[in-house]
């Protein structure tokens, strides 16, 4: 996976990613709203043939996008985490 910024702004951010499509970036969309820093994000996949993903983001005022980016992504790790040892566990005990 390659992370790039295409586009920043003092409240805005524009990040291509290479080797992701819709799994990933619908991922980030979802929770990154569930934050109270989000104004707007959204995703395109520029060619369907092509695993290349662009993610748009504006914060509301007083947030930095990538710091918001970085919190959604972090947040997702752990979650992913918790799923993961809780699926181990299932599988040991029985």
């Amino acid at each position: 996976m390659e992370i790039k910024i295409e586009e920043m702004g003092k409240n805005t951010v524009r990040v291509k990613i290479k080797g992701e499509t819709h799994t990933l970036c619908n991922l980030i969309r979802v929770k990154a709203y569930d934050t109270d820093k989000v104004e707007f994000i959204g995703y395109s996949i520029p060619h369907p043939l092509l695993e290349e993903s662009e993610i748009s983001l504006k914060t509301k005022e007083n947030y930095n996008p990538i710091d918001t980016l970085q919190e959604t992504t972090e947040y997702i790790i752990n979650e992913l985490k918790k799923l993961k040892e809780k699926v181990k566990n299932k599988l040991t005990t029985k």
